[in-house]
Order: structure tokens, then sequence, then C-alpha cells
């Protein structure tokens, strides 16, 4: 769900890191929230979450939704290891204790300053078993990339087939990668976006090929990071299709990519 911004929670050496690194690229996943990590020497540290530009009064459902899934998704990280010592809302109560009780296994507090998981400061240091340092940096640094082009689609001088490239790298792990999505962040009719980019010599199944095959020469360049996850960043969501993908373009599987570059 939470496209590259997965891969780098999953590959982070603890929580801490984590948590931080989410908090830092979230956006990429959605505008609307944002993730605050808040610690204190000898007492419970808090995962923050805020719902921006909105009334909290007004979405308190989605306030609880936010930090159910932010709750799960730690559970996941840590392989069930993780007990929360309470969470926080800011509004009062909407629902019937034991629903609280069911929905998130741990003490619910209302009327508090922060929507948050409260957790021991100690927890932040458990090492993740997913933890791998290089494709943490690459997506890390793939995300900071996206982050300092992110102006070039708002300039109307710029090639249709430039913005088009940026918006498909900048989709592509998450799995939302369709042409009529394209055209939309463009304000581009489907057909105008292909009259457009057929102007400049290319189709929108051309860019994506030709971006698919650039991130997979530079993933494949380390070794250290498993297959199904290059497949996953180039946003197929199985490996077979990957592997098919790639005979279309080199004419030979990846694993006989790798053996003929050594």
């Amino acid at each position: 769900m939470l496209g590259p911004v997965a891969f780098l929670a999953l590959s982070a050496h603890d929580v801490r890191s984590a948590l931080t690194s989410v908090g830092k690229f979230l956006y990429h996943f959605t505008p609307a929230i944002s993730l605050t990590l808040k610690e204190s020497d000898n007492q419970p540290s808090y995962a923050c979450l805020d719902l921006i530009d909105v009334n909290p009064n007004d979405c308190q459902q989605a306030v609880e939704h936010a930090v159910g899934c932010t709750l799960h998704i730690i559970h996941l990280l840590t392989e069930g290891k993780f007990k929360a010592r309470a969470v926080h809302f800011r509004h009062s109560k909407i629902a019937l204790e034991k629903q609280y009780q069911c929905a998130f296994n741990c003490p619910t507090v209302f009327n508090q300053k922060y929507d948050s998981i409260e957790l021991d400061t100690d927890f932040l240091d458990i090492e993740l078993s997913s933890h791998n340092p290089q494709l943490h940096g690459l997506v890390s640094n793939y995300l900071s990339m996206v982050e300092f082009k992110s102006s070039s689609t708002s300039k109307p001088n710029l090639l249709a087939s430039n913005q088009a490239r940026h918006l498909i790298q900048k989709l592509l792990p998450t799995g939302q990668l369709s042409r009529p999505v394209i055209a939309q962040n463009m304000n581009l009719h489907e057909r105008a976006l292909h009259r457009k980019l057929q102007a400049e010599g290319c189709t929108f199944e051309s860019l994506v090929d030709e971006i698919r095959i650039t991130e997979a020469k530079k993933l494949l360049a380390h070794e250290a990071i498993p297959m199904s996850q290059i497949a996953g960043l180039l946003g197929y969501n199985e490996q077979s299709s990957f592997n098919r993908a790639f005979k279309r373009w080199f004419e030979m599987t990846p694993k006989q990519y790798l053996k003929n570059k050594h």
C-alpha cells in the first residue's frame, strides 16, 4: 500500500529508523498525513500522526483509522514483537470501550495533546530482521531525487514526455501507475496525452519501458537486494511478470544478465 515508502521502512536498521524514514517521505504516499516521533529520556515515546489542513473534530474516524493502520504496520515490521503502551486521541470517545480494545489491544486515552501511539523508548532500538542497508540507501536516494525534481511538472514549457517521465518514475513503485493517472496528473485527457507524446516521438508504454529498463539496471547492480523487491520497486505485482518483461528487453533472464556481468 505504501509503495516505495514501505521498502524504506522494511529495509531500515531498527524501529526508530523505520518511523523517522517513513515520517520524512510519507508525503509520497499521501500529503494528507504527517508522522513524527517524539522521544524523551526515561519517559515513554510517541509516534504522532496529524491530518493536515483538516479540523480534527470533523474526521475523528479517519484519525482513529490512521492510528490503527500505523499500529498494524509497526506490528508487521517487528513480526508481532510490538506492544503499545496506549493510543492517544485528541477527540472524545466515539465508540464503546470494547471496540477500542478489540481494534488496538491496548488502553485508549482521549482528550489528549496528540493523536499518537505511546511506546517504550527502548522498543525503538529493536533491530528489524528485514534490514537491508543497500536497499534503504537506494530507496532513500530515489525518494530524495523525486522530491528534488517535483517542481519540474509545473513548468508550462516542459516537454510532455519529460513531465510524463517524472510522474512515471514517481508512481512506478506504488502499483498505481496507469495512463489515466498520468494524464490526470498532467491535467490532460488521455487522448490529448497520447497526441502530445506521439508528437514527441514516444508513447506512454515506451516511456514506462524506458524507465523500467534504466531502474532495473541500477537495482541489479546492488546484489544484496532480493529479486522480488526489485520487481516490486519496478511496479510488478509478481516476480514472474518482471522476468517476462526483462526477457523481452534483453533477450535473457535477470539471473542470466547478472551472470554475464561477472
